[in-house]
This record gives C-alpha cells, structure tokens and sequence, in this order.
C-alpha cells in the first residue's frame, strides 16, 4: 500500500532512535522482566518481556507516564484490559494480567509473532485466498466483539496481526482495544459527543462527524482496509487529516482498478466493498453478513456472480449454430475397436451412498477435494488413474458419469465416447483453463463444462443435472 512508512512487528524492535521508557531488565510485580522494546503508541509503549516464573514471552504494554495522572486516560487504558479479558476469542488478542508500576499501568498479553496487514500489503498484491483468511479472522473477531457491546472503533491494518502468512492455515488476531467503545449499564461514555475519536482513513462518516458510533462505523473500517488492500491505496488520501474527513464525509472511493495495483476484481466484489463503505450506516451490513458475503463472493457462489455467469453462458451459446449446441453424437465414429476384456484388479475404494461418479486424471490433492464435495452433495465417487478409460462393469465399480480433468480433456473424452460401452454415460470436464477450449470439447463430446473458478458446489449442481438427465 502506498505512502506508507513500514510497520514494526512484535518480531522486530521499533523506534530504535529512541530509548525505552523503563530500562531493560525492570521487573513489573516480581513478575515479567522488560526485556526488548516493541513500538509505541498514542496512550502507551509495548515491550516483550519475560514472565520469570513461568520462563514464558509475553508483551507488556505500559501506560505512557504523560497520561499517568488524567483519569479518563486511565480509566481508557483500564477499560481496555478489561474489555480483552471478557472477550477472550481466537481472533482476538490474549489479556494475561493487569497491573500498576511505579504510578504506570500496564497490560500483559499474549506475544504473536507474525506481520501486520499493513507490513503485509506493503509488499506484493496479496493473493485473493489469503485476502479471504484474513479478513475472515477480522470480522470473526469483530463478530464477538459486538455481539458483548463493543465497537472497537479503531480497526486498521496496523491492528491487525497474521501469524503464518505463508502456512495454509494462517492465523488471524485483531489488536489494540484502545479507543473501544462498551455498551454497559450504568457505564460512564469516555467520549464526549462531537470529539473525533479514530484514524481518519478508515473512520465512518459519522465517526468524523462525532457523532454517536456503533457496530456499523466498524464494519466502514473493514470495507476501507479491503478497498486497500485489493486496491494499492487507501480510499481517500490528503495532506492533512481535515482532507481525509472531508472525503469520509462527502466522496466516493474511485474504482478499485484506478489504484496503484491496477488490480481488476470481480463486479460483486468490488459491490460489496462499496455497501460495506456506504455512507449511511444502516445500508452496511453488519460484520457476520459481511464475513458470510465475502466468503460466498471469494467461492463465486453469490447471486452476483451466478447471474454474470448465466448472461455470460447465454452469450456464448447464442453464438454457436444448432449442430454446435447439439450433443455432437453424430460426429463419433460409427464402428469402434473391440473392448478389451476387464482387467483383473480390486475394485476402487469409494465414497459416499448416492449414485457413484467416476474422477479421471485429477492428481491426487484435486481428487480428493473433489471426492469430498460429492460426498457432501449426495454423491458417491471413486477415481481412476489408469492410462485407460474408466471399465463399467457392473459391480460396485458401476458409475453414472465421469468427470475428466480438463488437463488433456478433449483427448480424454474423446477416448471415453470411443469406448462402445462408455460412449452414453455423461462426461463433465472440469478445471478448463480457457472458455475458447469450450467448442472443442464439445465438439469431442463433453456433455458439460465448467471453467475453471467455478466453485466444487456448483460442480455437483451440474454432475447432479447429468445424472438425472443421463447423456
């Protein structure tokens, strides 16, 4: 993301200008040893430290002694333990303890190893599957932050810490509770209507206006970082943060494929993204329905994306002539070579209890993922690797369609219609790489296609077609 300077991690030590505010090896109530500086912050400076009992790493954030003697910074910076401590999520960060040194107040929390979005952006595009994971994480977090009475009323990506961002299974944690607002009865408000209270970039217009904020100013934040970090830019930039409100308050973000990135994303994403920036609140959906639309928009399985693809299937079919929309049966040929007698072998393991489907030439990882999508759509499924077609003989190897890799489908297929047995069952040829390959395997006898990107879910939809339809 651009025209931002690096961001530390709880990895690195920031601020090495400057010295720390307590000198290394100070222990906080006989417990945890000061060992490293982190970074600093508005309200306070974060140091690793030792718990000296357990011999165990953990991160102290201490109150910076400037806003030791205001009250209602303390009662902030108290209230943020508290708040953590109450939530205690996975995606959210860990309180360990709270306490007061020397007049300062500290919190201890979990130390995460790992970037934050910010770092993370900062260098190549991030993949759309890891876009998915983190954000998934974010509005998780949030979810049950809400669902207590809390707007965390800061979430930008500097607060957001991704442990294993290479791993398949990257973990996600939402930090810094700082400025969080809590619906509590009898609850004192620690910020006075018409006060600013946020980071300008990702602050909802009626955060800028001080106004009175809810869940719905966070979920402003998230659509702002996600408008970043798919775009290469923030949504609105000036040279002053006056500059910024005012675009909060009065302008439309331009097109995600205007930013830095030049990155084209699908219409429904780049929609969502919008709704999720809408200047009035009750338009946002709320962090589970945002979490649930992204993650259906990412699969392609959104009522946005099946309606592209539809106008866009009528488009192609519309331009093929009548024999080309046929199944092109009469292009096979009409004597066969004689089918080899079966060879001897132990019938392919199988899944599922519904009508069994037959995977040929998917490497083992595909397959497998495959086989698990039919399983839960009802399907039974086994697979062949045998460099020759799949035998149906009858006993439990018996199968209802094929589905072919589209890596070397049309020669695939054609050797399936060419089998004087095989020749009827319906072929579905799957992860095709371009939609100009679409005639050719029809053309070759393909009962069906999906591209690839089309989810596994709408694949079953479509083997389940084949089968009831049958070739």
């Amino acid at each position: 993301m651009n025209d931002r300077a690096p961001d530390p991690t709880f990895d690195a030590v920031a601020a090495k200008d400057s010295g720390p505010d307590l000198p290394f090896g100070t222990v906080l109530a006989g417990r945890y040893r000061i060992d490293t500086l982190l970074g600093r912050g508005g309200m306070g400076t974060v140091y690793q430290a030792r718990h000296v009992a357990l011999d165990e790493d953990v991160v102290v954030k201490v109150m910076n002694p400037e806003w030791a003697t205001k009250e209602v910074l303390r009662t902030r910076f108290r209230r943020e333990a508290t708040t953590l401590a109450k939530l205690r999520h996975p995606c959210v960060v860990t309180v360990h303890d709270f306490g007061e040194h020397e007049g300062a107040l500290y919190i201890v929390m979990e130390l995460l190893r790992g970037r934050t979005l910010a770092s993370l952006a900062g260098d190549d595009p991030l993949r759309l599957s890891l876009v998915g994971v983190v954000f998934d994480g974010v509005l998780r977090a949030l979810e049950a932050t809400h669902a207590v009475g809390v707007v965390h009323r800061d979430v930008k990506p500097e607060n957001v810490m991704v442990q294993d961002a290479d791993s398949v299974s990257p973990i996600v944690k939402l930090l810094d509770f700082g400025l969080a607002r809590v619906d509590e009865e009898g609850g004192d408000r620690l910020t006075k209507t018409g006060a600013f209270a946020g980071t300008p970039a990702y602050a909802s217009p009626e955060q800028c206006r001080g106004l009175g904020v809810g869940t719905p100013t966070d979920v402003y934040a998230v659509g702002a970082m996600l408008y970043e970090v798919l775009s290469g830019d923030a949504p609105f930039r000036g040279d002053s943060p006056a500059e910024v409100i005012a675009q909060q308050l009065f302008a439309q973000p331009p097109p995600i494929a205007e930013g830095s990135l030049r990155r084209s994303v699908p219409g429904p994403l780049e929609d969502l993204v919008k709704r999720a920036m809408s200047k009035e609140p009750e338009i946002r959906p709320t962090a589970a329905g945002l979490r649930a639309d992204l993650a259906a928009v990412l699969r392609g399985e959104d009522a946005g994306t099946f309606a592209d693809r539809s106008a866009s299937d009528r488009a192609r079919l519309a331009a093929l002539d009548r024999a080309e929309r046929a199944l092109p049966g009469v292009l096979l040929p009409t004597t066969f070579p004689p089918t080899p007698s079966p060879r001897p072998r132990e019938p392919p393991a199988r899944t599922g209890a519904g009508p069994a489907i037959c995977l040929w030439g998917f490497d083992a990882r595909r397959a497998d993922r495959l086989r698990a999508a039919l399983g839960v759509n009802g399907l039974a499924s086994f697979t062949s690797t045998d460099a020759e077609p799949p035998q149906r003989t009858g006993d439990d190897r018996d199968f209802r369609a094929v589905l072919v890799s589209g890596t070397d489908g049309e020669a695939r297929t054609a050797r399936i219609r060419a089998d004087a047995i095989l020749r009827r069952v319906p072929v579905l040829v799957v992860d095709v790489a371009a939609q100009e390959r679409t005639l050719a395997l029809i053309r070759v006898g393909a009962s069906d296609i999906a591209l690839e990107g089309i989810s596994d879910t709408e694949i079953c939809s479509k083997v389940w077609r084949l089968v009831r339809r049958g070739r």
